[in-house]
C-alpha cells in the first residue's frame, strides 16, 4: 500500500511501475516483520506466516520464548528469502520514477535491505539487541543507491519521465 501510495504522489501510474512499488513496499514490511518479530510476539502480534511456525515447531503464543530462538530464525530467514525476490523487483521499478525520487526510493531499499541481511547474520541472536544499521554503512549505501539509479539513464534516454495527472 505504501508503495501504490508513493507511486501516486511521485506522479507514476504505469501499470508495470506500480507492481514494481507494491512488490518494493512488501520487501520493505517483510523486513520489519523479520527485525521486529520478537518485540511484536511480546505485543501479542505475530505477522509469520502460521503454517511456517508450526512446520518449525514454534507455538503461536511463544514465538518470543528464547527456547525458539534458533527455529525463529530459520522461519524469518524463509521470510527475508521472499523479501530478497521483492526487493529485486522493486529496484527494477526505479526506472519508472522521477530521478530524484528514484534516489531516494534506492537508498530506502538498500538500508532496508541491509536490515535484512544483519537479521540473517545475526541469527538466533537478531532479536536480542535492535537490528541497526551504522551510519557508516548508510553513507556506503548512499553511493549503491546512486549507482542503482545510475543503471536506469539507459531507459531514461529511450523513455523520459512524464509524471501522471493527479486528481486532487
Amino acid at each position: 500500500t505504501v508503495g501504490l501510495m508513493m507511486s501516486h504522489l511521485m506522479g507514476v501510474s504505469d501499470a508495470a511501475a506500480l507492481g514494481n512499488a507494491a512488490d518494493l513496499g512488501i520487501a520493505m514490511q517483510f523486513t520489519n516483520i523479520a527485525r521486529d518479530v520478537v518485540e511484536d510476539a511480546r505485543n501479542r502480534r505475530v505477522y509469520l506466516p502460521l503454517n511456517w511456525l508450526d512446520e518449525a515447531g514454534i507455538p503461536e503464543t511463544q514465538v518470543d520464548d528464547p527456547r525458539y530462538r534458533a527455529k525463529l530464525a530459520q522461519v524469518t530467514a524463509l521470510l527475508l528469502d521472499e523479501a530478497d525476490r521483492y526487493y529485486r523487483s522493486g529496484f527494477a521499478g526505479l526506472k519508472y520514477l522521477p530521478l530524484r525520487c528514484a534516489f531516494a526510493v534506492a537508498v530506502a531499499g538498500r538500508v532496508y535491505g541491509e536490515i535484512g541481511k544483519r537479521v540473517r547474520a545475526r541469527g538466533l541472536h537478531a532479536w536480542d539487541t535492535r537490528t541497526v544499521v551504522p551510519t557508516w554503512k548508510k553513507l556506503w549505501l548512499v553511493i549503491v543507491g546512486a549507482g542503482d539509479v545510475l543503471t536506469t539513464i539507459p531507459h531514461r534516454i529511450a523513455h523520459p519521465f512524464r509524471a501522471a495527472d493527479r486528481k486532487s
